[in-house]
C-alpha cells in the first residue's frame, strides 16, 4: 500500500525538510527496512 504525505507551508524556515526527514526515518525504523542506500554528506 502506497502512502503520500504532504508537508506544505509557503513561508520559508518552517522546518519542512527537517520534519520530512524525521517522519521518513521514523517510518522506516518501525518497518525495519530502507528503500535506498543511505549516504553521508
Amino acid at each position: 500500500m502506497q502512502r503520500i504525505v504532504a508537508i506544505i507551508n509557503q513561508k520559508g524556515g518552517m522546518g519542512k525538510t527537517t520534519t520530512t526527514i524525521n517522519l521518513k526515518e521514523q517510518y522506516y525504523t518501525q518497518c525495519n527496512t530502507y528503500p535506498y542506500k543511505q549516504s553521508s554528506y
